[in-house]
């Protein structure tokens, strides 16, 4: 198993390419202990990448939801789709439910980019069972949403 002081050392290196090979490394390897250094991380750095990277990673490993939950307000939409998307596949049963009303109401928003989000998180999920929303999606009007719900549906 990587250590933790040498996973943080790395973690502090000025490169950001340097810093994301290094989640992803953390993501595949499945480290038990990676709250332990991300939580410090996140508070450190601002890079939407290396955000969105380390929630992923936290979810995964079952964090408590109020420390990702505030991410979803987040203004980046690559960190809002990384906390909704952690949340809806790895989170409680409770948790899974209520991120699943906020993708509904996502799906008829008037904001494009908002409903390609749900789109791309649904077309992660394998035997997908939210059809009516798959449905909103393959009836959107933007072609890449339409496209993205198709995928979404082929799952």
């Amino acid at each position: 198993a990587m250590s933790d002081d040498l996973i943080i050392d790395v973690l502090n290196h000025p490169s950001e390419k340097v810093k994301l090979a290094t989640l992803k490394l953390i993501e595949q390897k499945n480290t038990p202990t990676a709250e332990n250094f991300l939580l410090p991380f996140l508070k450190n750095n601002t890079s939407p990448l290396l955000i969105a990277q380390s929630l992923i990673i936290m979810c995964r490993n079952k964090a408590a939801s109020d420390i990702i939950l505030p991410y979803m307000e987040h203004t980046n939409l690559q960190v809002r789709k990384a906390a909704l998307a952690g949340l809806y596949f790895y989170g409680s049963q409770e948790i899974k439910e209520y991120i699943t009303g906020i993708l509904k109401e996502m799906t008829v928003s008037t904001d494009t980019a908002e409903r390609l989000i749900v789109a791309r998180i649904l077309s992660k999920e394998e035997n997908s069972t939210q059809i009516d929303m798959i449905l909103q999606l393959m009836n959107d009007n933007d072609a890449t949403v339409i496209k993205t719900g198709f995928l979404a549906a082929g799952k």
